[in-house]
C-alpha cells in the first residue's frame, strides 16, 4: 500500500513537472515496492534520464524489463540508452532490443531509425 501511495504522489509531481519531488517519491516507492510492482522503477528511470544519469536510468529499466520481458517501451528506452554506450556488449543489447521492437511494431519509425543508426555504427567499427 505504501509503495502505491508514494508512486501516486510521484506521478502527480511528474505530471506537474516538479521533477525533484517526483524523483524523491519514485525513489521512496521503489524502496517499499514488492518485486512485481515495477512502475516506480519506470518513473525513476525517467527521472534519471531527465537528470542525465543514464547508468542509473538503465538499471531501473533493466528491473522493469526483468519483470516484464516483452515490454515494448522499456526495450525501446534501453535500446536508446545503450545505443551510444562505450561498451560493445551494451551496444549489442541495444541492437537486440531495437530489433525486437521493430519486429513487434513494424510501424515504429523511431525504432527503425535507431536500429539503423546502431547497425551503421557497428558497420563503421567493423570496417575500421
Amino acid at each position: 500500500m505504501r509503495a502505491e501511495s508514494t508512486y501516486q504522489l510521484a506521478r502527480a509531481f511528474h505530471v506537474q513537472e516538479d521533477y525533484d519531488q517526483a524523483f524523491q517519491y519514485y525513489y521512496q516507492s521503489t524502496q517499499f515496492a514488492p518485486a512485481n510492482f515495477v512502475l516506480p522503477f519506470f518513473g525513476l528511470g525517467q527521472m534519471y534520464i531527465f537528470r542525465g544519469d543514464s547508468e542509473n536510468a538503465a538499471q531501473c529499466f533493466e528491473k522493469v524489463l526483468k519483470a516484464q520481458p516483452g515490454n515494448y517501451e522499456t526495450m525501446k528506452i534501453l535500446g536508446s540508452l545503450y545505443a551510444n554506450h562505450s561498451d560493445q556488449e551494451k551496444r549489442d543489447i541495444a541492437r537486440q532490443h531495437m530489433k525486437k521492437v521493430t519486429e513487434q511494431f513494424p510501424d515504429d519509425v523511431e525504432a527503425w531509425i535507431e536500429l539503423a543508426q546502431i547497425m551503421e555504427q557497428t558497420d563503421v567499427q567493423v570496417n575500421h
